[in-house]
């Protein structure tokens, strides 16, 4: 046992060694709080084991006691803290951390994540207080209360530093239950890895896991005011004054008082990771992923990451924390802050674990900024700016800009066993930008090349990179890397860009908002620079009347129509802009009025919609997006303009996002009126902050399902559309949208018409809920004559039990949708056109052709009547040929015939409306279900005269 230690002790003195080293003599909790006349805070033994690289360092705690603090402080007074070694974890950040500082507008900032530390401890003491149990059930279907066994009580048969990679291994035995801890440091990440053996070799045994993360994040920075998330206020020997960090999740305001989320019972909200962040200026921090993500799957789309079950966002109830044999506390203290002392507790149900087999668990810890791909047999991290701010003195009213995007390849994993290791080869990057308002600066090339990087080893390449100051939101990057051995890897990601003081106006329609404080005059004239009525006229929508009405200026929050007489471009505005200063305080509250409204985000940067809150006239709640969505108080999705193709796009979901200069459609569905809230701009490394920072996207299955519908004329289209099937009556309402307002310049819209609770409405989406014959009436509505065409668009998409059937309602024309790709018509002034749109479910049917009958009257002239039977609806294609097999005529193509018998006829003339010759003739008749199944048949007539 004194052999096996003697390692441990030698790699984690060299560790403290180094973490001291690199500190000088801050930016550790040792430091910061240990007493310092206790001359020995640490005991005989002491020690722990760890790895580390450039972006992140893993620790793990195996013997021995730290005790923070007593009489004479400095943190804990005075009564002393002492924290339990064994089974403690510990994360903080690489040496080198993230190229970008803390404060993108501000060129004095001195704030970085290098070393920063995230968990309580480190990088000397990873202490019990962030450690993990397991629990263990007792037989398959015992009802006994769960047995908890504490990491680390039970001491450690087995650890040792691994040679090949960059990890660590611990053994330990609790009860039935053999534990084989795995951590690897990868890239910017810290990859946990759990084998829970039952070593019961009669008995299944019900393991589960809980780990608990207790956050102390403190800077190394020794100038920087406000170190500690976990103990704000906390008085340390730096004199270093607290401040409150927060938890983001992808969705909504960051986490201020204790929350629970439990993934089988509210899948839709349960966060796919929670960032644990210093402060928003300081948008550095800790990312805790919570089951799969894309950055984790292979080409199959499989992900060693396990999916967590339950979360409980809480606070240390303690001060200092309590943790014993007792496990890790779950606690929920309602209305209270947890931005003082954060806990956040990651549980893996227990599950069944038959005699001897293993359960594995995997969970990561990363950073917040990196953007990776982290498959075997190399990790490639992209640190890239997460916010370029608005900064009047920037280049192109930016900063940074240009900016650093570096690009780390880390030779860790697959190709670094210690016998046979093997180094990257020509390492190819290729930087590119699919979008608009990136580019590399000049000089820059798009594809830079790493000759060698070798086994267990980490190197980076970077670029400059510059925005145009007219591109906002969130422009997107490609990483394409290459490298022999290893094959290629493409990574994806955006940057967010604020808005600068400039609009595009395009010729025609825009639906804009302005999110400046005009310090002079608001109105569009001066805004714009431009002139009413002959560069533009100006319209807002009036709730009340149901339609536009002048608009005479800008107003922050909200959405007006600009229908200018030409295409302007880029314009800068006028009327001396600044941003608002309400960005960090919230801007003033929208009153909504029932039915369509016009919004706009009210900031040059982006707004989350899970962040904006509301409350519905008459109830004394106040409700998140999400929640005001499924009460139904408003529709889900918003609606905005796009220019380019004459026609609204969707933002949908809670992680759908508001974008400057953009007006929005809501639609409230109550009768009442609705106060909606903007939020602070919770944005992490927004400049100029001094607080604390802040459902799926749909998919096409058999049993949910949209068709799309969408209407054109040579100038305009409505193309946002859809009947279907939803999963459930609550998810169908929820997905229901009122048909949108056109633009004030559009001639063309299609919407469905449908009956709701007995009220029967117009909608640019409506759903049922089960899969039988249902039909749509379709409303195809023009203001001026026009030639108009109805497509389907993603019908291939569609399951191919579900068969569709349009009918003209004015013509009687039938088009089967699967053998059609369109239907066109003609209006010669302004009208509305109904269709009714038959959905009917089904499987594949041959196309089977019955009796052929030909019949003639005996007048000269007299046609042909064609009859044929068909077992199934079928698309049919009926031709007149000539004995040698030349087509003479076609009756018709493409025809939506039912099952059942159908008539055609033959006025004996061929396609160039000449009458025939007489003799003997054939008619083809082709049938094709709408699954491709053919049928085909021939016969014989004689024209005779």
């Amino acid at each position: 046992m004194n052999t096996r230690f003697s390692k441990v002790f030698g790699f984690a003195m060299i560790a403290a060694f180094g973490a001291r080293a690199a500190y000088g003599q801050a930016g550790s909790w040792g430091f910061e709080c240990i007493d310092p006349m206790n001359t020995m805070p640490r005991s005989i033994p002491f020690g722990s084991l760890g790895q580390a690289n450039l972006l992140m360092a893993a620790s793990t705690g195996v013997v021995g006691t730290v005790t923070y603090g007593g009489a004479n402080g400095p943190c804990f007074g005075p009564t002393a803290y002492t924290g339990n070694l064994p089974g403690g974890f510990g994360f903080m950040n690489g040496f080198l951390g993230s190229v970008q500082d803390q404060n993108p507008a501000d060129p004095n900032s001195s704030f970085t994540d290098d070393g920063l530390i995230h968990t309580w401890g480190m990088p000397i003491d990873p202490n019990r207080d962030g450690g993990i149990m397991m629990t263990l059930q007792g037989e398959p279907g015992s009802t006994a209360a769960p047995a908890r066994q504490v990491f680390g009580l039970q001491g450690f048969f087995e650890l040792w530093e691994g040679l090949s990679g960059r990890y660590y291994h611990f053994g330990s035995q609790h009860g039935d239950i053999e534990v084989m801890l795995r951590v690897d440091v990868i890239g910017d990440t810290a990859k946990v890895t759990w084998d829970l053996r039952n070593t019961n070799t009669t008995t299944g045994r019900t393991i589960g896991l809980w780990f608990g993360h207790q956050s102390a994040m403190l800077s190394a920075n020794a100038d920087t005011t406000g170190s500690d998330m976990s103990f704000s206020g906390l008085f340390t020997r730096s004199f270093r004054s607290g401040k409150p960090g927060y938890i983001e999740t992808p969705a909504g305001r960051p986490i201020i008082t204790p929350k629970r989320f439990i993934r089988n019972i509210d899948p839709a909200t349960f966060p796919e990771f929670l960032n644990v962040v210093f402060g928003q200026t300081a948008g550095f921090g800790l990312r805790i992923d919570m089951g799969p993500t894309d950055e984790t799957k292979d080409v199959n789309g499989n992900s060693e990451v396990t999916p967590v079950d339950a979360i409980t966002v809480g606070t240390w109830n303690t001060s200092p924390p309590v943790f014993n044999a007792a496990g890790i506390p779950d606690v929920i203290i309602p209305d209270t802050s947890v931005q003082g002392h954060t806990q956040v507790l990651q549980k893996f149900d227990p599950i069944n674990v038959q005699p001897l087999a293993t359960r594995r668990i995997v969970q990561m810890f990363r950073s917040t900024w990196g953007k990776g791909n982290y498959v075997e047999p190399y990790t490639v991290v992209v640190d890239a700016p997460q916010l370029i701010a608005s900064d009047p003195n920037g280049a192109d009213g930016l900063s940074p800009n240009p900016m650093t995007i570096r690009v780390y390849i880390d030779n860790s994993q697959g190709f670094a066993i210690i016998e046979n290791p093997i180094s990257l080869q020509e390492v190819r990057c290729k930087l590119t930008f699919p979008g608009i308002g990136l580019t590399l600066e000049a000089g820059e090339q798009q594809t830079k090349t790493l000759n060698s990087i070798d086994a267990g080893q980490i190197e980076f390449l970077e670029w400059q990179v510059a925005a145009d100051g007219i591109a906002f939101g969130d422009l997107p990057y490609k990483l394409e890397v290459d490298s022999t051995p290893g094959g290629p890897k493409v990574l994806t990601g955006t940057i967010r860009v604020s808005s600068t003081p400039k609009f595009d106006i395009a010729a025609d329609a825009n639906l804009l908002g302005c999110p400046w404080q005009m310090n002079n005059d608001n109105s569009w004239e001066a805004v714009l620079g431009l002139q009413s009525p002959l560069d533009f006229r100006a319209y807002k929508w009036d709730p009340q009347q149901n339609g536009y009405i002048i608009s005479t200026g800008a107003e922050r929050g909200k959405g007006a129509w600009i229908v200018a007489t030409s295409a302007f471009g880029i314009i800068d505005i006028q009327g001396n802009p600044v941003a608002p200063p309400d960005i960090a305080t919230g801007a003033p509250n929208i009153q909504l009025k029932s039915g369509w409204n016009l919004i706009a985000n009210p900031y040059p940067y982006a707004v989350q919609l899970g962040q904006i809150v509301g409350v519905p006239n008459g109830t004394p709640t106040v409700l998140t997006w999400n929640e005001m969505v499924q009460a139904g108080y408003i529709n889900g999705t918003l609606w905005y303009y796009d220019p380019n193709t004459a026609d609204y796009l969707p933002t949908q979901n809670t992680t759908g996002t508001l974008f400057p200069h953009r007006g929005y459609w809501v639609h409230v569905n109550t009768q009442n009126d609705l106060t909606l809230g903007y939020p602070a701009v919770y944005s992490r490394f927004l400049p100029g902050s001094n607080r604390t920072d802040t459902g799926a996207g749909w998919t096409q299955t058999d049993k949910q399902w949209r068709l799309q519908l969408a209407a054109r004329t040579s100038s305009s289209q409505d193309a946002q559309n859809f009947v279907g099937l939803a999963p459930s009556t609550s998810v169908a309402n929820v997905l229901r949208l009122n048909e949108i307002p056109s633009s004030p310049v559009a001639n063309v819209s299609i919407a469905v018409e449908d009956s709701v609770g007995g009220t029967t409405r117009l909608y640019s989406q409506t759903l049922t809920d089960r899969m039988a014959r249902k039909t749509w009436k379709v409303r195809v509505n023009t203001t001026e004559a026009a030639t108009v065409t109805i497509t389907w668009p993603n019908l291939s998409t569609v399951p191919r039990n579900a068969r569709f059937r349009l009918t003209d309602l004015g013509s009687g024309t039938v088009r089967d949708l699967r053998q059609s790709s369109g239907y066109t018509f003609d209006t010669n002034e302004a009208s509305s056109r109904e269709f009714n749109l038959e959905m009917i479910p089904g499987s594949a049917t041959r196309a089977v052709i019955g009796n052929v009958l030909v019949a003639r009257s005996r007048a000269a002239l007299a046609p042909f009547s064609i009859r044929y039977t068909l077992s199934s609806d079928a698309t049919t294609q009926v031709r007149v040929l000539s004995n040698n097999g030349k087509e003479v005529y076609s009756v018709h193509r493409g025809r939506a015939d039912r099952t059942g018998e159908n008539e055609v006829t033959w006025a004996m003339r061929d396609n160039a409306n000449r009458l025939v010759a007489p003799g003997a003739y054939r008619v083809e008749i082709l049938a094709e279900t709408p699954e491709g199944e053919r049928g085909r048949k021939t016969v014989v007539l004689n024209v005779i005269r």
